[in-house]
């Protein structure tokens, strides 16, 4: 059951997240560019909206560095996983036949900026997840927990273009942002599956904690009438 999902098997499942969270960012970066060229002439407007996918993000840097502290980091990853869905929404509908270039550009951009803000939050989180399934194994646990997370993103960037390619060349642009959109759902589930993990584990560890006090405080009262 996915409460009784031991630490490995958690951490395996967010390497998983990590494979496809950096494949599906990787996947629609330079299918972006390509949309974008395709119906625009001027380099420098591409250019300018590319940036787009850092502009929002780096404004946002700051105010939301402590929300995974705040408000936990599997939420926060899970939350950015409802961006991740939600931008391929857009990519999706940006694919259509028959829109005007503005409509266009919009769609792209605004897919842009929510993938953006979701990988600023959930790479975070993913590696703080790491480290703290980890923590039991003290500090060199979670540092090979972390190396590990970032082996698989290279994984996942160096793949996410090759197939970008391949589709675009032998199918079409719209079939990379199915497979974007596919992608997105698997997160989506996995973040789901860990959210309850971690939920279980803080129930958990509240019960052994109000259990140890009421022991202590069980035990204060017998000295006391000692």
């Amino acid at each position: 059951m996915i409460w009784r999902l031991s630490p490995r098997s958690a951490f395996y499942l967010l390497n998983v997240y990590n494979l496809f969270f950096w494949f599906s960012r990787e996947l629609a970066r330079p299918t972006i560019s390509i949309a974008l060229t395709d119906r625009i002439d001027s380099a420098a407007l591409v250019g300018a909206l590319l940036s787009v996918q850092s502009f929002l993000p780096l404004l946002l840097a700051i105010p939301l560095s402590s929300v995974g502290d705040r408000y936990g980091h599997d939420r926060v990853m899970h939350a950015g996983s409802w961006l991740t869905v939600i931008s391929a929404v857009s990519f999706l509908a940006a694919g259509q036949d028959q829109l005007t270039e503005l409509t266009y550009i919009a769609l792209l951009s605004i897919g842009q900026i929510l993938s953006g803000i979701s990988w600023m939050i959930v790479w975070v989180a993913i590696q703080a997840l790491g480290s703290e399934g980890a923590s039991g194994s003290g500090g060199a646990g979670a540092r090979r927990a972390v190396g590990q997370l970032v082996l698989i993103m290279s994984a996942g960037s160096l793949v996410g273009p090759l197939v970008s390619g391949q589709l675009i060349e032998r199918l079409d642009m719209r079939s990379v942002w199915i497979v974007y959109a596919a992608l997105a759902v698997l997160q989506y589930a996995i973040s789901r599956v860990l959210l309850t993990y971690w939920n279980a584990r803080r129930r958990a560890e509240r019960v052994s904690g109000d259990a140890a006090a009421a022991g202590l405080g069980a035990d204060a009262a017998e000295a006391a009438h000692a």
